[in-house]
């Protein structure tokens, strides 16, 4: 495979591009992206605005890309602006479903929540023509996101892809809330300096194109644990952009070769990745292992149910995750712990069915 790598140095951030496989899973889904503008002194952003917002991430948070770009205030973005702009919008409080102004006001909340959710389920119910898998995790201060796109269809055009760095939440300024609100899903900045991100596909792209690359960034005052790293594709039409497909990392990972690994001569693998029937949980262990647990959490680190607890013999062992018992589509984390040693592997679950059993 030819492979080829390019370092730059823009503002400060090493940015490091390779093509060559990075073994991130490619789901087959569609993520519509939902961005209401925003700023902190906005009071009807505070007002109903903020009250729809949280509806819409009780309702959607699953199912879209959902994110609150703050084009004034405390908050500003101009990567927000930027993208609001393309869409020729300036103002605020604005929700847009893939670039399309909604038109909310404080008279019309519960038709066009109504409508949105329609828009979603239509989205969610098409085949999608391109997508992307992102797996972030960070060692220190440096932010490392590996990430893979692959064509459905074929396609013609332009078609780019950027990541933005998303807070789950932020405490500050919200008039009229007060200084304490408490903001969730707050879009911060494009990661590469560049609002629309990098052209992947040009041209006549074939059904079955795989692009796998990475790239690190330094992490500066964030808390990894609260972050959110959000893909999206975009398709260059003249000067303007448009929304193809979008996907996000809601589990910002510590880097496994930062753990003291008292399990280095054992092997934890997780195939496939992502699932429509089951997965199977594979430990290879060289050495008797005498207190180990496998156990599925959500992204938030929530423990939902214990695949193994006890000793393990050396030799191989297989468990079994049926997606049937798990509950909703998401992303999950399949956890390993043996001793005092952790290792993880990201789950995703499609939306099709739902049951976790597991076998020995």
């Amino acid at each position: 495979m030819l492979k080829f790598l390019i370092l730059s140095f823009l503002g400060g951030i090493f940015l490091t591009f390779s093509v060559q496989a990075q073994n991130v899973p490619v789901p087959q889904t569609s993520a519509p992206v939902i961005m209401k503008t925003s700023a902190s002194w906005c009071s009807l952003c505070g007002g109903y605005g903020w009250n729809f917002f949280q509806q819409l991430l009780n309702d959607h948070q699953h199912q879209a890309v959902i994110f609150a770009g703050h084009i004034s205030g405390d908050f500003n973005s101009s990567d927000a602006s930027q993208i609001g702009a393309n869409f020729g919008v300036y103002g605020h409080p604005t929700f847009l479903f893939n670039g399309v102004n909604k038109g909310l006001n404080s008279g019309n909340t519960n038709a066009k929540r109504a409508e949105i959710a329609s828009d979603v389920q239509n989205f969610l119910s098409a085949n999608p023509p391109v997508q992307l898998g992102i797996d972030a995790n960070y060692s220190g201060n440096q932010l490392s996101v590996n990430y893979s796109l692959k064509a459905f269809t074929d396609l013609t055009g332009d078609y780019h892809v950027a990541f933005y760095l998303s807070e789950k939440e932020k405490v500050g300024q919200q008039t009229p809330i007060g200084s304490q609100a408490v903001h969730k899903n707050l879009f911060r900045h494009e990661l590469n300096n560049n609002t629309f991100g990098q052209k992947i596909f040009s041209g006549n792209t074939p059904s079955g194109t795989v692009y796998d690359s990475n790239f690190s960034v330094a992490l500066g005052n964030y808390n990894p644990g609260n972050l959110e790293i959000i893909g999206i594709i975009w398709k260059a039409t003249g000067n303007s952009f448009q929304i193809v497909n979008a996907n996000v990392d809601k589990s910002v990972q510590q880097s496994t070769d930062l753990y003291k690994e008292e399990m280095d001569e054992s092997t934890f693998k997780v195939f496939p990745t992502v699932i429509s029937g089951k997965a199977c949980i594979e430990i290879l262990a060289e050495n008797q292992i005498s207190d180990a647990d496998i156990y599925l959490t959500d992204v938030t680190g929530k423990k939902l149910a214990e695949i193994f607890s006890g000793s393990l013999t050396s030799g191989k062992h297989n468990f079994y995750l049926h997606r049937a018992e798990i509950g909703s589509s998401g992303l999950y984390l399949i956890v390993f712990r043996a001793g005092n040693s952790v290792k993880t592997s990201k789950l995703i679950i499609d939306r099709k069915s739902t049951r976790l059993n597991s076998s020995h």
